[in-house]
């Protein structure tokens, strides 16, 4: 670093070794955002941290960014543009690049023991992160493909209209034909939860470049006691590092309803790097700072009036795509009175096929567009066989489908093949992978059959959902089984499935959707379950909803008085201790933390490991807020050996950590090295190398190497 670099400390910039008023500029004045474009570095210093800012041009444009070296590394943040650099903004990237710098280092003792408690990708449904197939019959829109390119030169491309009007499609035919890298998305109401929203996208962006973003994962837990700031932040420097124009699309993104997901896409758009684009597709305007952006020409917009069908793309659709001639005055007519309306051009396409006199229906088809989907609805499935019409109605619960959950919805034993004719008839079918097995309804014909099957034969509803739910079960499906139990008020089934995914759904992070089911069951169900109030009460502490905690706790105990709980009492009371010492510990009460946490061992039996090895843990924790390394020390070493036997790894990993740091706080170093070593080796032979708490042992062994020379 030049000694002749400027300074800028408490907010003043100092351009002399000898700071004068007249070499001293104040940041946010004219005079600071006339010096950054005159300039290309400078240092900044706060009681945050500090950091060297430089101003580098990418994809055309000139940018800042952060650096600082530490321990031999240099860590990087993207900053922004000029007009970017506020002075809060400034000690948010001196915030951020201090955590950056620390964060494979000693964090706080929650921090640590939820780093790792993140998402298994394996359970994520791949079909929601692939760009939908493009059909071979389709009408080329040349006129929006050319705005959608224009919009690459933008942060954002939002495309919004109501259902059926050929959103999704448009997006998938301008993907298809275009050569740089993209992330696609497909939402539904599932990821309001912020956790697996942005597993997701990670997930997402994952395809392109394998790793990206990996470390976010392991800060997406922790999401209750850091600042979406941060995780964002994180993510934005990861994307920083992609190579290219990379483009993201959330589809269907009216369905978030959660804010923090909101402020996150925010802070994304105001500080994402210039190569990175996001395209959102909606049926509404998403509560976004939108104005601001078209203020600044950030974003370009496709709206109904850009989506409706022109009228001579009307005469391409039915001529050329669903091959039914028409009159010149016919498709006029059609392409007045549908106003554009791709999916109500469609319906009336099915309803046109086999009839005569094509020109009389024309003529005398009228009304809004409910009035259409009506009409033409039930015009279509009146036309259908008795039999196909049941199969559409009793499938009409679905989500997504293939042959095997129709055969068990409908008692048929045929429905792949009846999947196939109806996908060639352009019978609504939307396909959602390339093999030709799992389906969905187009989004307007399932509203409609769904009500005409609530209003028509509303006693067999809960029956197929029934139905559905056990063809989960069997085949694996919990989630979606939970969802069909509760629509079907089988609450004891649900309850049930609840149970069995509540230790998945929290490692996991999937808290917002694990409390959606335990809110849906009757509160006498759960009140009389007391290990329901148990996973009630360890997701209400990951939702940091400490207060209400207490109660489901008292029901517990309730119950075990009452004579409910057969053959488990001493260690339902010791999960009630463990759960208490959480709600201490979170609560900065050491004291109660280390009783509460004696408490719990002394009740849970030998084959609680799981839980034996946490209370260990959080009770070591403890022992370190106090300053006792004895018995900070034994406790880590039980709770490393207890999860070890048990098969989790992540305490494991984590005991081994804070063991290890004890000991280099001892001086005993080789010591220390030799406890990352067979920590490293613990989780090598189990398979784990993709483990996150690995990356201590990792860390911890850097450390010392470092420490060492």
């Amino acid at each position: 670093m030049s000694r002749g670099t400027p300074q800028l400390v408490n907010g003043v910039l100092s351009q002399g070794k000898m700071p004068s008023t007249d070499s001293t500029i104040v940041v946010g004045t004219t005079a600071w955002c006339s010096w950054l474009e005159c300039h290309g570095a400078f240092r900044f210093v706060c009681p945050e941290g500090t950091f060297t800012a430089r101003k580098e041009r990418r994809a055309g444009s000139w940018y800042w960014y952060a650096y600082r070296r530490q321990q031999g590394r240099l860590h990087t943040v993207y900053m922004g543009k000029s007009e970017d650099l506020t002075l809060i903004r400034l000690t948010e990237i001196a915030q951020l690049i201090t955590l950056e710098c620390t964060f494979a280092g000693r964090e706080g003792s929650a921090g640590i023991a939820e780093l790792d408690k993140g998402f298994d990708q394996a359970e994520l449904l791949t079909t929601k992160l692939s760009v939908p197939p493009v059909r071979s019959s389709l009408v080329a829109r040349q006129r929006l493909i050319q705005q959608l390119d224009a919009g690459l030169g933008s942060k954002l491309i939002l495309v919004t209209g109501p259902a059926g009007f050929g959103k999704t499609t448009l997006l998938s035919n301008w993907l298809h034909s275009c050569s740089f890298p993209v992330a696609w998305l497909s939402l539904d109401a599932s990821d309001n939860d912020f956790v697996r929203f942005w597993t997701y996208v990670i997930a997402a962006l994952q395809k392109l470049q394998a790793g990206i973003a990996e470390h976010v994962l392991t800060m997406l837990p922790t999401v209750q006691t850091r600042s979406i700031e941060t995780i964002m932040t994180a993510f934005i420097n990861a994307l920083a590092t992609l190579t290219g124009d990379v483009v993201l699309v959330l589809d269907d993104y009216h369905v978030i309803e959660a804010q923090p997901i909101h402020e996150a896409i925010t802070f994304l758009l105001d500080y994402m790097p210039p190569h990175f684009h996001l395209v959102i597709a909606s049926r509404s305007e998403p509560p976004l700072p939108l104005a601001r952006l078209r203020a600044r020409y950030h974003m370009i917009e496709l709206t109904v009036n850009d989506l409706r069908f022109s009228r001579d793309e009307v005469e391409v659709f039915f001529h050329n795509v669903m091959n039914i001639k028409l009159a010149d005055e016919d498709i006029t007519a059609l392409a007045l009175r549908t106003e554009g309306w791709i999916a109500g051009l469609h319906l009336v396409s099915v309803a046109l096929q086999g009839r005569q006199n094509v020109s009389q229906f024309v003529k005398e088809f009228k009304g809004n567009h409910r009035y259409i989907l009506d009409y033409l609805a039930n015009e279509v499935l009146q036309r259908q066989p008795e039999h196909i019409q049941q199969i559409l109605l009793q499938t009409s619960i679905l989500d997504r489908f293939n042959g095997s959950l129709c055969d068990a919805i409908t008692n048929q034993k045929n429905s792949q093949a009846l999947i196939e004719q109806l996908e060639q008839a352009n019978l609504f079918l939307v396909g959602l992978d390339d093999r030709r097995y799992w389906y969905r309804y187009h989004q307007l014909f399932v509203e409609f059959l769904s009500e005409h099957l609530y209003r028509t034969a509303p006693d067999v509803v809960q029956t197929l959902h029934h139905r559905a739910a056990q063809w989960h079960i069997r085949h694996g499906f919990t989630i979606e089984a939970i969802h069909h139990a509760l629509a079907a008020s089988e609450f004891s089934l649900g309850a049930y499935l609840i149970q069995k995914m509540a230790q998945t759904m929290l490692m996991r992070r999937e808290v917002t959707t694990l409390l959606g089911w335990l809110a849906a069951l009757p509160d006498a169900i759960v009140q009389d379950a007391p290990h329901l109030n148990l996973v009630y009460a360890w997701a209400l502490i990951h939702t940091n909803q400490l207060e209400a905690v207490e109660q489901h706790l008292q029901h517990a105990e309730i119950a075990i008085e009452a004579g409910k709980v057969l053959g488990e009492i001493s260690s339902m009371r010791g999960e009630i201790a463990a759960i208490r010492a959480r709600v201490a510990a979170f609560s900065g009460d050491s004291s109660r933390t280390i009783e509460l946490s004696q408490h719990a061992l002394a009740l849970l039996p030998e084959k609680a490991m799981h839980l034996r090895g946490e209370a260990a843990l959080n009770l070591g924790i403890a022992y370190i807020s106090n300053g006792d390394a004895t018995s900070a020390s034994q406790a880590f070493v039980q709770a490393r050996d207890i999860s070890e036997t048990a098969g989790n790894l992540r305490t494991v990993m984590l005991a081994v950590r804070y063991l290890a740091l004890v000991r280099v706080d001892q001086g005993l170093l080789h010591q220390a090295a030799e406890m990352y070593r067979q920590g490293l080796n613990v989780a090598h032979s189990a398979g784990e190398t993709m483990l996150p708490p690995l990356g201590f042992m990792h860390v911890g062994l850097g450390e010392l190497l470092y420490e060492w020379n």
